[in-house]
């Protein structure tokens, strides 16, 4: 069995697609025809209000991340017509990061985000939709905050940036590893083709699971650093769910409504941790001073 099989060629092909894409998708920030068909910003001009917000926590966010290196990177926004902010790149590479933010950020009348739900979802174009119901759908200044800053913190995490490629050369070279063994028996190309076909199988797995819990890690990140982005988080969290149960969750995306119904459990969670912690505290308190009066 030649070391150099046609059929090894082709596994250590297909070993490098998700680094390569990965490299090319995240590592190209310059507008041309692979950015424009993968992002499909939106040509709207982004609203004053919202530019502010974005160039406030943006200084906020070098301010407490003080680290030489992302200093002179670049850090772009766009938006684009989807309802859940998306980054891409990172501020660990040369070319920068671009987050993307969706259309109904860029909304503030509450008459103007009825006909933009209208016309992207059709079904809702002869539908009255009721005062409350907007109001609830609309995204705050501290919702937009909250986002804002939590795009930022993903955008510096190596992890975040790394692990879908880690995790795709892993779970090829342990399959690999395994199938090697059996080459003498079922042959190099079978042995190969189910190296892959385990890789394709356990991939979205892995990373599925790696984004839910990254997911839930950033908004704890930024939830913890004040009260404003802990209220925003609530905000967006109930205007989310406002959005979904007026368009239906398909249209908001099954894996999205579920991602963000276990990041609301986490959100819930997290602030009832945080309230028995803090009567824990002031129990404690009044404990020692009870026992320094006696």
């Amino acid at each position: 069995m030649s070391k150099f099989h046609w059929a090894k060629q082709i596994y250590c092909t297909f070993v490098t697609i998700v680094p390569a894409a990965s490299v090319t998708i995240e590592g190209l920030r310059e507008k041309n025809f692979i950015t424009d068909f993968i992002m499909k910003r939106s040509d709207k001009e982004m609203s004053p209000e919202l530019s502010a917000l974005i160039e406030n926590e943006v200084d906020y966010f070098l301010t407490e991340h003080k680290q030489d290196s992302i200093r002179n990177v670049e850090i772009k926004v766009s938006l684009f017509d989807n309802l859940l902010p998306k980054t891409w790149g990172s501020l660990l590479l040369a070319d920068g990061v671009e987050s993307q933010f969706p259309l109904i950020f860029n909304i503030e009348d509450y008459d103007e985000l009825r006909e933009y739900l209208k016309n992207k979802f059709l079904f809702l174009k002869d539908t009255p939709i009721p005062y409350n119901i907007i109001n609830k759908c609309h995204i705050s200044n501290e919702s937009k905050k909250f986002c804002i800053q939590r795009e930022l913190q993903k955008s510096n995490s190596g992890v975040y940036l790394c692990f879908p490629s880690i995790a795709w050369i892993t779970s090829s070279s342990i399959f690999y590893g395994i199938t090697s063994f059996l080459f003498p028996v079922i042959g190099i190309p079978v042995g190969c083709l189910i190296a892959a076909l385990g890789t394709m199988g356990v991939y979205p797995y892995l990373y599925n699971s790696f984004k839910q819990k990254s997911e839930i890690h950033f908004d704890n990140v930024v939830i913890d650093i004040n009260e404003i982005y802990k209220k925003g988080a609530q905000d967006y969290f109930d205007s989310c769910k406002s959005i979904y149960n007026l368009i239906g969750k398909e249209n908001f995306g099954i894996s999205n409504v579920n991602l963000m119904e276990k990041r609301m459990t986490n959100f819930k969670y997290k602030d009832m941790d945080k309230k028995l912690e803090s009567k824990s505290k002031r129990k404690n308190y009044f404990e020692k001073k009870q026992k320094s009066e006696l």
